[in-house]
């Protein structure tokens, strides 16, 4: 039973005056049909709640184990004495990955291999910015940047305030209808049937389309808390298949700019750290956690091998814009990338501002579209249930 049949099935059945039937029997049956309705919502609640919750917590134990890296840096040690230490503590915290990748560690393994080796422990991003970092030889500002993508900032704070207002605040005035329009069903329509039948007036009670009404609002709601959950780039979820990450990069600009503005300050640090630029691409790519991106590394590795410059690779593949281009031309005309990256990462701020202004806008605009069908269906509760007095007050008059 689907979730929208399960709480709003008893709304299509119209109550009619002058045949009441097994009126107990009926109100009974309403009353388990919601309960059974309300159930299957809250346990697909709790649902949604979960399946934000996980990644979260993923998130919280990649930043635990990159501030550990950090520390183990700062008082001298190596990235594999510092895994060791923290397996041997016992007292980690950071799940079962963490374990296999310690033991790869531990057999020998420096840390970029045994990243490889264990791809659930840490996300795709993470991961491709610390391998990019050990490349460089320049870990400290490496784990930096990765903390940076796994610390959510001023704009995803108000980010997940939004989305929290979206999940529970409509998912709780969701409930609240359905609770309303059931017992207007179940108790009062009844009441005038019946009073209509004992005056003797042929008027009935019409239904309304509540199930339509709700219907829609409960749809609208369920796909904009899974569109929000899937496309929200700092849950990091992983792209399953690259039809999927081109169509999430596509419908959502908020988390393409955040992939540009990864892949820059990465390709930014490659190449100031001296590194071919077709390695520099591809390891950008892979730290965007995208599985498009890698597509579009393997068509610029073509181009570059053929001879189009970078700055041209850039607009063509990854920024049609060309803001990163015309970057890349000032700094390549000079032979010397020294500084880049600190002139990306004020364009970085300016993309992260255009993201969360994007994401900010769908928001509004859905949690618009939810306010005006609950308020459609609070305007059917409201007609539904002055229709039979208006009936009735006519009837006393012609009477």
């Amino acid at each position: 039973m689907s979730l929208v049949q399960s709480n709003v099935f008893f709304v299509v059945a119209g109550i009619h005056g002058g045949s009441s039937g097994d009126g107990i029997t009926q109100i009974v049956l309403n009353i388990l049909e919601i309960i059974i309705g309300g159930s299957l919502t809250l346990a697909i609640f709790v649902g949604i709640l979960f399946l934000m919750i996980s990644p979260l917590r993923k998130r919280n134990r990649a930043r635990a184990f990159l501030d550990a890296l950090q520390l183990g840096i700062e008082s001298g040690q190596t990235p594999e004495e510092t895994v060791r230490a923290i397996q041997e503590s016992g007292e980690h915290k950071l799940g079962s990955a963490f374990e296999e990748f310690a033991q790869h560690v531990t057999r020998g393994q420096d840390v970029v291999t045994a990243l490889r080796a264990t791809p659930a422990f840490l996300q795709p991003q993470v991961r491709g910015m610390l391998e990019s970092a050990f490349k460089t030889d320049n870990l400290a500002a490496g784990l930096e940047l990765a903390r940076q993508t796994v610390t959510p900032g001023v704009s995803r704070s108000r980010a997940t305030m939004n989305y929290g207002i979206l999940f529970v605040f409509y998912g709780v005035h969701l409930l609240t209808i359905l609770g309303i329009v059931s017992g207007l069903q179940v108790f009062i329509l009844p009441k005038f049937a019946a009073i209509f039948e004992d005056l003797g007036i042929g008027a009935t009670v019409a239904p309304m389309p509540f199930g339509l009404m709700i219907g829609a609002t409960a749809a609208v709601w369920g796909l904009a808390c899974a569109f929000f959950l899937w496309a929200d780039s700092s849950l990091m979820l992983p792209s399953t298949s690259k039809l999927i990450s081109r169509v999430r990069l596509r419908l959502a600009p908020w988390r393409r700019k955040r992939c540009r503005y990864r892949f820059s300050l990465v390709l930014g640090r490659m190449l100031e750290a001296g590194c071919g630029e077709t390695e520099a691409v591809r390891n950008a790519a892979e730290a965007t956690g995208e599985s498009a991106y890698m597509i579009l590394c393997s068509k610029a590795d073509k181009a570059l091998a053929d001879g189009m410059t970078l700055p041209d690779v850039l607009t063509r593949y990854f920024d049609p814009s060309g803001e990163l281009a015309w970057r890349m031309e000032s700094f390549g005309a000079q032979q010397d990338y020294t500084g880049l990256t600190s002139s990306l990462e004020a364009w970085g701020r300016y993309l992260d501002a255009a993201a969360f202004k994007n994401e900010q806008m769908a928001a509004q605009i859905t949690s618009t579209v939810l306010l005006l069908l609950m308020a459609g269906v609070v305007a059917l509760a409201v007609v539904t249930f002055f229709t039979p007095l208006i009936k009735m007050i006519e009837s006393f008059t012609i009477w």
